[in-house]
């Protein structure tokens, strides 16, 4: 798989919105900026250097993503509470260099580190690359220069996908984590067409459907994270009847794995059982399902 340049993606088109936050939009230049400024302050650091970055602001995440490649440093997405191993990491500055520890996964100049949410125990720092987690964007010309609604921290996995997706395809990202009636205001004034959530975050959006009676842009939602009931499917179906629906099977570790456009909780049980499903799958006698993704980890920081 190829490596991308987000130093590249924020080059191409500096006149663009990159981001919107508060109503206040900034633009591809200006995140090109704020990196080289970054960059040029950590040039000197030894190559391939881990760099923690715990900036909640997606601003900060993205230029500091971008300053880490052009200084030819590994970014440590920190976990979106601060927490490593029982520890509290200092978050201001909203950076943090630290040395390697001993790792299961190679590291180098195109390692990303990110960390598992912790909903089954304290987060595990995992090493991914670029090209894995930039596997699953869309690059063709449809998904060009859109408007993506960020509703999950920029830290996290889901964060990412979703910045990635955005400023690789010189996209703007309508970044929206409050009160739902303000998520649904953000997303009609700013005419968002793409818009990621987990079933939690969708529910409570269509608690106030009617903010959405003049939305005419959006264009595909996109669930994960929970598990997916068919109610839901059926309710988003029918307030957005014009939008496809994927539901996408995804994982910190596993990266994303695929997805299913077919309206229909869950996915065809003949892919349990024959070499038709996107990747190798079974279930465990546990009734865990067991999958291999082609854009999963390389491993783990520390063993």
């Amino acid at each position: 798989m190829k490596s991308v340049s987000i130093e590249s993606a924020l080059q191409h088109s500096p006149e663009r919105p990159a981001i919107v936050l508060d109503d206040v939009e900034i633009g591809y230049e200006q995140l090109h900026r704020e990196a080289i400024a970054l960059a040029e302050q950590w040039i000197n650091r030894p190559t391939g250097s881990l760099i923690g970055i715990s900036g909640d602001g997606p601003v900060d995440v993205v230029s500091s993503l971008a300053a880490a490649q052009m200084a030819g440093h590994i970014p440590v997405l920190l976990p979106t509470d601060h927490a490593h191993n029982g520890k509290k990491f200092d978050t201001t500055p909203a950076i943090r260099w630290f040395d390697r520890p001993p790792s299961s996964a190679e590291l180098d100049r195109n390692s990303v580190v990110l960390h598992t949410s912790g909903t089954s125990g304290p987060p595990k720092a995992i090493v991914h690359d670029w090209a894995s987690l930039s596997g699953a964007v869309h690059k063709e010309a449809p998904y060009r220069h859109r408007r993506w609604l960020l509703a999950y921290h920029p830290r996290s996995f889901a964060g990412l996908q979703v910045i990635l997706q955005s400023v690789l395809t010189q996209g703007t990202l309508v970044v929206a984590y409050k009160h739902p009636a303000d998520v649904a205001r953000q997303m009609i004034s700013h005419d968002v067409e793409f818009a990621s959530g987990t079933p939690t975050f969708w529910r409570a959006l269509l608690s106030g459907a009617d903010e959405f009676s003049s939305n005419k842009t959006l264009r595909h939602i996109t669930i994960g994270g929970e598990i997916i009931d068919q109610p839901l499917l059926d309710q988003l179906a029918s307030h957005f009847p014009s939008a496809r629906i994927s539901q996408i099977y995804a994982s910190t570790e596993q990266g994303v794995c695929f997805s299913v456009h077919d309206k229909l909780a869950g996915f065809p049980a003949s892919w349990l059982h024959s070499n038709a499903g996107p990747c190798p799958m079974k279930l465990a006698e546990s009734g865990e399902l067991l999958l291999q993704s082609p854009l999963r980890m390389r491993g783990y920081l520390e063993r």
